[in-house]
């Protein structure tokens, strides 16, 4: 599934999640990017990234889902009953993990090792990953961020755990939450992180259409238009050659 970027160097995964990549002028993410998941309640953000992540461990690569907050399992059940996206063969595989995080415990652990200035934090407290891993979820980054006490530390923690997704030369999504339509507000996560794609359920007169956008890519040139997609019973379906109005 990879492909060679411009650069010799620069390889790309495809997102994997029908439309979505021909948004893309590179078809994909570049291998050590951290790409933020942006949207409201409800948007469709975590349906995004299990399918890329299910569609990339259904062609061999390894995948981990971190979930702060919302139990693996109800993440697991509701992705199988809505999508039909089983993930259970794919765990006896070995190809996709999910793993539970406590946000409280977490952050709380974390900004004290970094209050004592412990510059050799061990690697798994930082981001607990497999030797081999191809992509990574952080669902959410929001959980996480309301659970730290001090927001320096915050940020600092968020260097960490994108350069090790980097270290990894995998491909990271990480979900922030927004308000709604008027909420223009950005965190730290959108600044630091390798692009941002933002997803909408914007009110069309008594319906609401669902829309994304590409914000951020330095990996890529992309479309910079707002298109709208779909959630179906198979996942989300991206129409990048459609307007959303």
């Amino acid at each position: 599934m990879e492909k060679k970027g411009k650069s010799d160097d620069a390889v790309f995964l495809p997102t994997l999640v029908p439309g979505m990549d021909k948004m893309i002028t590179n078809g994909g993410i570049r291998r050590g990017d951290v790409v933020v998941i942006r949207g409201e309640s409800g948007s469709g953000k975590s349906i995004f990234c299990f399918q890329s992540l299910y569609n990339a461990a259904l062609g061999g690569e390894n995948v981990v889902y971190i979930c702060f907050g919302e139990s693996s399992k109800k993440v697991k059940e509701n992705m199988k009953s809505n999508f039909g996206l089983d993930i259970e063969k794919l765990e006896g595989d070995g190809k996709f993990k999910l793993i539970d995080l406590n946000p409280s415990q977490f952050a709380s652990e974390v900004e004290e090792a970094l209050a004592k200035n412990k510059a050799g934090m061990e690697q798994d407290a930082v981001l607990k990953l497999p030797s081999k891993v191809d992509r990574v979820v952080l669902d959410s980054l929001s959980a996480v961020s309301d659970s730290f006490t001090h927001r320096i530390y915050y940020r600092e923690y968020l260097d960490l755990i994108f350069s090790r997704i980097e270290a990894k030369n995998a491909i990271g999504f990480a979900i922030v939450e927004r308000g709604g339509c008027g909420d223009v507000s950005e965190g730290p996560e959108n600044y630091m992180a390798d692009g941002v794609f933002v997803l909408y359920n914007l009110k069309k007169e008594k319906d609401r259409v669902r829309a994304l956008e590409v914000t951020k890519l330095r990996c890529s040139n992309h479309l910079k238009n707002t298109v709208p997609f779909k959630i179906t019973d198979r996942g989300i379906e991206v129409y990048p050659k459609e307007s959303v109005f």
